[in-house]
């Protein structure tokens, strides 16, 4: 019992302590640009966006979905009618209608997002790196 009840307490102490460090990681990446785009950056973290997705200065693995810090680069070329703002938004809004290719295609789950929260996230995505 008292292992089980040790074991606990370690393991609660070592998840506040990933979340004090991951929140530090975060706090230290500070958009340019506009108060959008620092809304998009809370929204990037607080959706999860983050667990997929690497953008730099603010971690995550980028290995369950592109990384997404030169996104205004790389993008621009992969759906040729849509713009990069008209491409982030496409690929929030439905998911599925472009993906890259090696990334499974039902992966990116659709989010209930705002039309305020979806142009905070272009904010910062796109115009903020």
């Amino acid at each position: 019992m008292w292992a089980s009840r040790t074991t606990r307490i370690a393991s609660g102490a070592a998840a506040a302590l990933l979340a004090v460090a991951s929140v530090a990681a975060w706090a230290d990446r500070s958009p340019g640009g506009t108060a959008q785009a620092v809304d998009g950056q809370v929204v990037f973290q607080a959706r999860g966006c983050v667990g997929c997705h690497a953008v730099s200065g603010l971690g995550g693995n980028g290995f369950a979905g592109p990384d997404l810090t030169w996104l205004q680069d790389a993008e621009a070329s992969r759906v040729e009618e849509l713009s990069v703002a008209e491409y982030v938004e496409q690929s929030i809004r439905q998911p599925d209608a472009f993906t890259v290719a090696r990334y499974p295609a039902d992966l990116m789950p659709t989010l209930t997002l705002s039309d305020q929260e979806i142009a905070a996230l272009i904010e910062f995505l796109v115009e903020s790196q």
